[in-house]
């Protein structure tokens, strides 16, 4: 094979991942939405779908990665790496300029999934104990890569340490959530709104 026809060939594979990916999602997002997160299977997810169920767990490992699997995402990883180059940011800091970016890209959209997203999880107690559960797994990645673009040291400051960055990234949870509650009463997703209460919460480590 060609080099042409090479990388014609993984481009067209990332693409039909990522649309796979997309509508798995979809279709999971406004099952869990209409019916109930702990009322939808697996199976007819897929089904609806139109994949295998070995399809959707080669996307999604788990059922619950179906709604919070996008914070987990690599392109998310990806995405923060490139906040982290300044080597004299602190783990906190490189959080905080990853939201701003996100939020600053941030279209009507997303927005509305991700209040989607936020809903799904307030309304089952299970989903919400996972994300907390995950906090912990959240921290340690983003000190990792942190601290691997430094060549694996940490700059020593308070803000730098796990405990700060767990404190923030809990903070950000529990923004998003207040987020969320709010958009139920009003009867949309502001994203406005949602910069407001995220930088909120971004203050509170300095």
């Amino acid at each position: 094979m060609s080099v042409k026809a090479a990388a014609s060939r993984t481009r067209w594979q990332r693409r039909k991942r990522a649309r796979t990916r997309a509508s798995l999602n979809a279709v999971a997002l406004r099952l869990f939405d209409e019916c109930g997160y702990s009322s939808v299977t697996t199976r007819r997810i897929a089904d609806e779908a139109g994949v295998s169920p070995i399809t959707l767990f080669r996307y999604f490992p788990a059922k619950e990665d179906l709604v919070i699997g996008l914070f987990d995402a690599d392109g998310f990883a990806d995405r923060f790496r490139r906040e982290s180059v300044r080597k004299d940011a602190s783990a906190v800091d490189v959080v905080r300029s990853f939201v701003s970016v996100m939020l600053g890209e941030m279209e009507q959209s997303s927005a509305d999934e991700l209040a989607v997203r936020m809903r799904i999880i307030r309304a089952d107690d299970g989903l919400t104990k996972v994300v907390y559960s995950r906090i912990p797994d959240w921290t340690t990645k983003i000190m990792h890569v942190v601290r691997d673009d430094r060549g694996g040291v940490g700059s020593g400051r308070s803000s730098d340490s796990p405990i700060a960055v767990t404190m923030l990234v809990s903070g950000l949870v529990e923004a998003m959530f207040e987020w969320s509650r709010r958009c139920d009463a009003e009867f949309r997703a502001d994203i406005d709104l949602l910069v407001d209460i995220m930088s909120d919460a971004c203050s509170l480590l300095r």
